[in-house]
């Protein structure tokens, strides 16, 4: 083999070898990226859930009552 050979082979192979270091970095990154994007909606989900609740909670709270009940407690340090 000749020199030119030499240094076109060890191109080559240096370029295989970057391409399988890429290719198995991508797969990495995908799947952490995964991960974390499960992670997200989870949390989403969770977040949703307890706004519902809230909201659930809003709706069959009372206002009239509990306010009015409030309002009428007396006050005995104002002078009409």
């Amino acid at each position: 083999m000749n020199t030119l050979q030499i240094i076109a082979l060890s191109v080559v192979l240096l370029f295989a070898f970057l391409g399988l270091y890429y290719k198995i970095r991508k797969n990495t990154d995908s799947k952490i990226h995964t991960v974390k994007l499960m992670q997200i909606e989870r949390e989403i989900l969770k977040h949703k859930s307890q706004i519902y609740r809230r909201h659930q909670s809003l709706n069959n709270y009372d206002f009239l009552k509990y306010n009015i009940s409030e309002a009428l407690v007396v006050q005995l340090d104002v002078n009409l």
